[in-house]
C-alpha cells in the first residue's frame, strides 16, 4: 500500500478520496468509509430485538447508513483544510495527541482533589478561627466575672451542678476603709449549707400555706 501510494502521489498531487479505511493512513485524504464494524453493530441491534421477542416484520429497515466519515490529519494539513469544514461527526486519523488529551482524566482528577483539599483547609481554618474567638470571648467573660466577684461588697458564692459550694467571698470593712477577703472554710461551708437548708424549709412552708 505504501509503494502504491508513493507512486500514485508522485504523478498526482491532488487529494485522494477513499471508501476503505486502509488507504487513509497511506496518502488518501479520506471520505465516507464503509465500516464493517458499524454495519455489524447495526445488524447486532436488529438481531437483539428479534431475540428479545420483537417480530421481525415490525422492524424497520435501517435507512441511515452506519458508515462514517474518516479523514487523515496529515492530508488535511497539506491541503490547508479546516476541521470545521468537515461533515458533522467526522473522525480524524493521525491527529497529534497533546499531553492534555492523553492525561485529561488525570488532570481532571487532580483538579477535583485540589478543590476538595482546598475546601477542607478552608473549613478547618474557619473552625480554628471560630474556636479562637470563642476562647477569647470566654476569657473576657471570666475576667469580667472575677472582677465583679472580687470587688463586690456583698457575700458572693458559687455552686456546682450538685449544689455544692465551690467558692465564697465575704468582705468586711476595716478601720482604714479597705476590705479583706474571708475564705470559705469547711466549717463555714457546713454552717452555710445548714443556713440555706433552713431558708429553703421556711420558703417551702410559706409556699405550702
Amino acid at each position: 500500500m505504501k509503494e502504491f501510494s508513493g507512486g500514485f502521489k508522485s504523478v498526482y498531487k491532488g487529494p485522494v478520496f477513499a471508501v476503505q479505511k486502509v488507504p487513509i493512513r497511506h496518502g488518501a485524504l479520506g471520505g465516507k468509509i464503509v465500516s464493517h464494524f458499524e454495519q455489524g453493530r447495526a445488524a447486532a441491534g436488529l438481531a437483539s430485538k428479534i431475540l428479545s421477542g420483537v417480530p421481525s416484520g415490525s422492524l424497520r429497515v435501517v435507512d441511515k447508513s452506519p458508515n462514517l466519515f474518516l479523514f487523515d490529519h496529515n492530508e488535511l494539513e497539506r491541503f490547508n483544510l479546516k476541521k470545521a469544514a468537515l461533515p458533522s461527526g467526522a473522525k480524524i486519523l493521525n491527529a497529534p495527541v497533546t499531553i492534555l488529551d492523553e492525561y485529561a482524566h488525570w488532570v481532571v482528577g487532580g483538579i477535583l482533589v485540589f478543590v476538595l483539599q482546598l475546601g477542607l483547609i478552608l473549613v478547618l481554618f474557619n473552625t480554628m478561627r471560630q474556636r479562637r474567638l470563642a476562647e477569647m470571648s470566654l476569657r473576657e467573660s471570666d475576667f469580667r466575672f472575677m472582677a465583679f466577684f472580687d470587688n463586690s461588697p456583698s457575700i458572693m458564692y458559687m455552686k456546682d451542678l450538685q449544689h455544692r459550694f465551690m467558692n465564697m467571698l465575704f468582705r468586711r470593712n476595716v478601720d482604714d476603709g479597705d476590705t479583706i477577703a474571708m475564705p470559705l472554710t469547711e466549717k463555714a461551708e457546713e454552717q452555710l449549707n445548714d443556713l440555706m437548708g433552713d431558708i429553703d424549709g421556711l420558703l417551702d412552708g410559706t409556699n405550702s400555706k
